[in-house]
């Protein structure tokens, strides 16, 4: 069935008034304040780097994310937003329109060593829910379905909040 004249006028109208309304065809998912817990999925690249980290916090203001471990003191690390327009886009379920904020961690050599990666990124990870954050290392970044382009190693990390909404958590504790 082919579209007459009329139709794809009303169809750019349609477009033009949404964009107009403030719509916009582009999501952008950005990276909240906040604790969030390593994702124990068996899943590729959840061993590395940093196999020690149990979770973050994320302090936009003070502009640092602290990562906790079991054996060490907490770690400070200060980050780089990205600028908006540098953010990838990913996420087929939304035709790649969902863009993820980065933040570029500022290591030192001791920071490097701990978290095992050299040039660090957080992303907030698409797609919308769950809410996820992936720590990996800097390079082409979005992708059919995540943040996290195999075989690069990553860490994923769900939302605190969330983490306690999902009751199967308890379960792996039992194991």
């Amino acid at each position: 069935m082919a579209l007459k004249g009329q139709d794809w006028l009303g169809m750019i109208g349609m477009v033009l008034v949404l964009l107009g309304s403030g719509c916009s065809l582009e999501k952008t998912l950005t990276i909240a304040d906040g604790s969030y817990t390593i994702q124990r999925s068996g899943g590729a690249g959840e061993y590395v780097p940093g196999p020690f980290i149990e979770r973050l916090e994320v302090d936009r203001a003070l502009g640092v994310v602290i990562f906790y471990s079991r054996k060490r003191e907490p770690l400070r690390i200060p980050f780089d937003g990205r600028n908006r327009k540098e953010w990838p886009a990913g996420c087929p379920g939304n035709l790649y329109s969902q863009r993820m904020e980065i933040f570029d961690l500022l290591v030192d050599e001791e920071s490097e060593a701990i978290l095992g990666l050299s040039n660090p990124v957080l992303i907030r990870n698409c797609p919308e829910t769950p809410y996820q954050l992936v720590l990996r290392e800097d390079g082409e970044i979005g992708g059919p379905l995540s943040a996290c382009s195999f075989p690069v190693e990553c860490l994923f990390f769900l939302s605190s909040q969330e983490v306690e909404n999902h009751s199967y958590q308890n379960l792996e504790l039992l194991v």
